[in-house]
């Protein structure tokens, strides 16, 4: 089932149970349940009430009713009137400790909500209208018409309940699609009637995990709200590893200070918080723009900002590129236009365009430099401890780390740094940094493949966006240092806002029952996320935006039609992707994660 295909029907029609809502015990284990508490608040007399509640379910069925309503189910029992509605009431209490949304779908409703869609419950059920509508409403379930075979005496299975809905409405057959789980029920019976229908499958492509406490952790979790689901199943179990681990660091290499740097290291700082409540270790303000300008006061050549600023794409847009440099203004950019168009390679960069780009920016942009460059080191003196410090980040490459060591080693200040990474990944310029990786080292080969950082890495980047903007520049305000920001794009979304909430909470949980994981049970959960996405997921995350200069969804991809239309375009999004094996997943192309790396190795 395509979750967010734009249905062209106005009437969208969901089955209840299995399908919106879905138990975390079995049907008839709620009965035991009821008797249990039956039997602690009235007595003795009240064993055997789970029996007594089949067998009554059974014989009200077999009266000429077609569907017994619950009034029916216990007028077939021996109990008081007066005990018969406080035993309901205590079952539909029951059913409701048990029940959970479907989160996946609820997002669904709300998107098809706001498109305008109306939205149909159509149940085939013992319940009554008002006591099912009240078990929805419960469960944030929102809707706007609804039918049940108990009030009605009509049922699915047979297509009448279809035809009542229909003429009920006064719509065509056409108006309306169902979705449920039931085979015969929710899919071939409305078919039958030319009603088109959904067969509803709920996706579960879950790794098996040997660590019990792990499991008791994440099967006791029940979120309202599907992106804090994604946090605290797989965001949550690698945050929480992850802080264990930096404290493992710490105290290995017997260092003085954290420094958590932003952006990335915001959400890990309030991870590690939870963890280590009456430590105050720094959230350092810092990108790469506000390390690298003040380092190209003296550079003689293009090829020397290349070095100082790898982070420069194969293909930069001018202003973007001017930027990133510290030297942006409307006539530089206009000349560099002019002269070469508005998209400029790293190759173009080491030619003769890099020449006379280096002549027109060249002044401008060492006298910015000498400026920032004095201003940071104001910066890192007041906000950071002199010793060995250990620098929090997701990592990658240590860039922000090569650029506070060459800033140090220009003043002599008496720091190091040891680089405390998610990720530690091999490029020219680190291979003498003193860092570690967590779910991946390059020195030690610790890990997966690192090939597959590049399918996914965006999307792990989203889930770290802290919620603020990005550190713009060091500058002076009242005689003090402090660390202008970018205006927030809208990067910290709801997506990552709940995703983060459901994270940290499984950090407190785990924290509780102080919860020992290691490197690869922390990261399973994630990793199967990333490398091998349900459809589901990647039609839900895939809409997701990540910000990297301007906003690009997470998965490009916008279906074959479109793809067969234009395909070098598609090709250059798919490179281009930020979760590149979801996109793959998305085609609907069988092994995404063995296509990526067949991929990965013809374009290097």
């Amino acid at each position: 089932m395509n979750y967010f295909e734009n249905f062209k029907e106005e009437y969208i029609s969901f089955d209840v149970f299995d399908t919106l809502l879905y138990r975390d015990i079995k049907y008839y284990q709620i009965f035991d349940i009821v008797e249990n508490k039956l039997i602690n608040e009235y007595g003795d007399k009240y064993i055997g009430y789970s029996k007594i509640r089949r067998d009554s379910q059974k014989k009200a069925q077999s009266g000429s009713k077609v569907e017994a309503s619950l009034d029916d189910i216990y007028d077939a029992t021996n109990y008081d009137n007066k005990m018969k509605q406080k035993i309901k009431n205590i079952e539909i209490e029951t059913e409701i400790e048990h029940l959970h949304a479907n989160n996946i779908l609820k997002l669904l409703i709300e998107k098809l909500k706001r498109a305008g869609k109306k939205i149909i419950i159509t149940s085939d059920m013992y319940l009554s209208k008002d006591e099912l509508s009240y078990i929805l409403k419960k469960k944030g379930i929102s809707y706007d018409r609804l039918y049940v075979s108990s009030e009605v005496q009509k049922r699915k299975s047979s297509g009448k309940l279809f035809n009542y809905i229909i003429k009920d409405l006064k719509i065509r057959k056409k108006d309306i699609v169902h979705i449920g789980d039931n085979i015969k029920s929710d899919f071939i019976v409305p078919r039958m009637l030319f009603i088109r229908s959904i067969l509803y499958k709920n996706e579960k492509n879950k790794i098996r995990l040997k660590n019990e406490e792990l499991l008791k952790v994440l099967n006791n979790n029940y979120q309202d709200n599907y992106y804090r689901e994604i946090g605290f199943n797989y965001f949550g179990p690698l945050l929480y590893g992850f802080c264990l681990w930096i404290d493992n660091i710490k105290h290995e290499k017997n260092l003085d200070d954290l420094c958590f740097l932003s952006r990335d290291g915001q959400i890990v700082s309030k991870a590690y918080k939870i963890l280590h409540p009456n430590n105050n270790y720094p959230y350092f303000l810092a990108s790469r723009r506000t390390l690298t300008v003040p380092l190209l006061e003296n550079v003689k050549s293009f090829e020397e900002i290349l070095k100082i600023v790898p982070y420069i794409k194969r293909e930069e847009c001018v202003k973007d590129l001017l930027l990133k440099l510290g030297v942006y203004n409307d006539v530089i950019e206009s000349k560099i236009v002019n002269k070469y168009g508005n998209e400029i390679s790293r190759e173009d960069l080491k030619g003769e365009k890099g020449i006379y780009i280096f002549s027109l920016i060249e002044k401008e942009m060492k006298k910015n430099s000498t400026v920032e460059k004095n201003n940071a080191m104001k910066y890192i003196d007041e906000n950071l401890k002199k010793g060995k410090i250990g620098l929090v980040d997701i990592g990658w490459y240590g860039t922000m780390q090569l650029s506070l060591e060459k800033l140090s080693d220009e003043k002599e200040i008496t720091r190091t740094y040891t680089g405390i990474y998610l990720g530690f990944l091999e490029r020219y310029d680190n291979k003498n940094l003193d860092a570690i990786g967590y779910i991946y080292d390059y020195n030690t080969k610790k890990g997966f493949d690192d090939k597959l950082i590049f399918g996914f890495n965006g999307l792990i980047e989203l889930m770290f966006t802290a919620n603020h903007g990005s550190a713009k520049r060091y500058s002076i305000k009242d005689n003090k240092v402090i660390c202008e920001l970018e205006k927030d794009n809208g990067e910290y979304s709801e997506f990552v806002k709940e995703l983060q909430i459901g994270a940290l909470e499984f950090v407190e949980k785990a924290k509780k029952i102080n919860l020992i994981i290691n490197e690869e049970e922390a990261y399973a959960n994630l990793l199967r996320l990333l490398t091998n996405p349900t459809k589901a997921e990647c039609n839900i995350i895939g809409e997701e935006k990540f910000y990297d200069v301007y906003f690009e969804k997470i998965i490009q991809f916008n279906g074959w039609k479109d793809f067969m239309k234009n395909p070098k375009t598609n090709i250059k999004k798919f490179f281009k992707s930020n979760w590149k094996i979801g996109f793959i997943k998305k085609m609907g192309l069988p092994f995404p994660t063995v296509i990526y790396k067949l991929l990965y190795m013809l374009k290097r």
